[in-house]
């Protein structure tokens, strides 16, 4: 089955799209959305609706995992996450939380594995250099897929793989292009493809300031520069 996998979406549905016209060509049998869907973008409640729209519309079945940023908006908000948190649940509304609510933490397709973080938990990021140890789990058998880090890659780990397509918002690897990741195991050889698009960035950049997203500053900076703000972002991936 060729699979589509993308995550860290965070409401910019302009790079949604331009990431699934990408994969529509690629012959998509089935998308994989591994989590951060809505939260810290200026369209949380269109992009929702769109993932949601989806099945049979030339990607195959979608599945779906809710990420750490999805759970937040589920939760008692932090104090340093309150105004943002209260600015994605007004957008989205009820309806929409409760389908939030009811996506699974993660999922099993065939013999992949879809996290969001990684098997410890949905905000434990897994990075290239990531001790084995710190993520393995008895569930991950074949192919781990998750996100979080906003970094794609390609792991090998023996017969085992780790897959993150990177980040559909705002990659955190000095790219700043939409990545996802195609995941083909045809004929019983396992292909992965990092695929980067591009989509119109300023047309986002101004919904934030129209719509007033809150930690829209440290938003832009990301989709702008593709890079942290400081390296302490880096131990844990993206809030």
């Amino acid at each position: 089955m060729r699979i589509c996998v993308v995550s860290d979406i965070h409401g910019n549905l302009h790079a949604l799209q331009a990431v699934l016209d990408d994969a529509r060509g690629m012959g998509a049998e089935m998308l994989v959305v591994a989590g951060d869907l809505v939260h810290q973008g200026p369209r949380p409640a269109e992009t929702l609706d769109l993932l949601c729209s989806l099945d049979g519309d030339g990607l195959g079945p979608v599945r779906m995992i809710r990420g750490n940023t999805d759970r937040h908006l589920l939760e008692e908000p932090a104090p340093e996450r309150r105004a943002a948190v209260e600015w994605t649940r007004e957008q989205l509304g009820t309806d929409r939380l409760d389908r939030l609510a009811s996506l699974p933490a993660e999922l099993g397709v065939g013999d992949r594995l879809v996290v969001h973080g990684s098997p410890r938990a949905d905000d434990h990021g897994i990075w290239p250099r990531t001790p084995v140890e710190e993520f393995d789990s008895p569930r991950w058998t074949s192919v781990l897929v998750c996100g979080h880090t906003h970094t794609a890659m390609h792991r090998r780990e023996g017969a085992r793989h780790v897959v993150n397509g990177g980040s559909v918002a705002w990659p955190l690897d000095g790219d700043p292009r939409p990545g996802y990741a195609v995941v083909d195991d045809a004929g019983g050889d396992l292909r992965v493809e990092l695929r980067r698009v591009d989509y119109d960035r300023g047309r986002t950049l101004a919904e934030l300031e129209e719509r007033r997203v809150p930690g829209r500053e440290v938003i832009r900076h990301y989709i702008e520069t593709a890079s942290f703000r400081n390296r302490m972002g880096q131990q844990g991936g993206v809030r």
